[in-house]
C-alpha cells in the first residue's frame, strides 16, 4: 500500500511538473513559478524544479532572486552549463560583467558546441 501512495504522489508530481512547464512555455510566468514553488515545497533537492524555477523567475526579470536559484541549480548539478550561462545572462541584465564572464567560463567548461556558439555570442556582445 505505501509503494502505491509513493507512486500516486509521483504521478500527482509529475502532473504538477507538466502544469508548470504548460505555463511556462505559454509565457505565463507567475503561474509557472507558482506551480514550481510547489514542487519544491514536496522536493527541495530536484534538480528539474530547481532549473524551471529559476528559468521563470528569470523570463520574469526578477534577476536577483533568479541568480540565487541558479545557484542552487549549480549546486545540484554542477556539470550542467546551462545554470551556468543563465545566471550569467542575469548578471548581464544587472551590468554586472565581471561575475557574468566568470561564469560564462564555468558553462564553457561543460558546453557543448551549441552552447559555446551561444557563449561567445554573448560575450562578444557584452564583455
Amino acid at each position: 500500500m505505501a509503494n502505491q501512495t509513493s507512486f500516486i504522489k509521483d504521478i500527482d508530481l509529475d502532473e504538477k511538473y507538466l502544469e508548470g512547464k504548460f505555463f511556462y512555455d505559454s509565457g505565463y510566468f507567475k503561474k509557472a513559478k507558482e506551480c514550481f514553488t510547489k514542487l519544491l515545497k514536496k522536493r527541495p533537492f530536484e534538480k528539474d524544479y530547481w532549473f524551471s524555477f529559476s528559468a521563470a523567475l528569470q523570463e520574469e526579470k526578477d534577476f536577483e532572486k533568479a541568480i540565487k536559484a541558479w545557484d542552487i541549480a549549480i549546486f545540484l548539478d554542477n556539470k550542467n552549463p546551462y545554470p551556468y550561462f543563465h545566471k550569467a545572462e542575469c548578471l548581464l541584465s544587472l551590468q554586472d560583467k565581471k561575475r557574468a564572464n566568470i561564469e560564462l567560463g564555468k558553462a564553457r567548461e561543460f558546453a557543448s558546441n551549441a552552447l559555446l556558439e551561444k557563449i561567445k555570442i554573448l560575450k562578444n556582445q557584452n564583455i
